[in-house]
């Protein structure tokens, strides 16, 4: 979410390359699900997230439904 602003991606690679790389079984299947978002931000913390960071933004973009009442 770069908001027309300059990212801080260095270089690309294409898929061929890191096919591998994403497709790892920790990646498909993380070790964390992510209902237990709840269980660990708390308090409301889930309104401090700031999406143009990476962990901020997989939150937001991703689980962000877990928090809505």
């Amino acid at each position: 979410m770069a908001l027309g602003n300059q990212t801080d991606k260095e270089f690309a690679l294409s898929g061929r390359i890191t096919r591998n790389y994403m497709n790892h079984p920790r990646l498909r299947t993380p070790i964390l699900n992510k209902n237990l978002l709840k269980e660990i931000i708390l308090n409301g913390g889930e309104k401090m997230l700031s999406p143009e960071r990476r962990f901020d933004a997989t939150i937001y973009f991703t689980a962000s439904h877990l928090f809505e009442n």
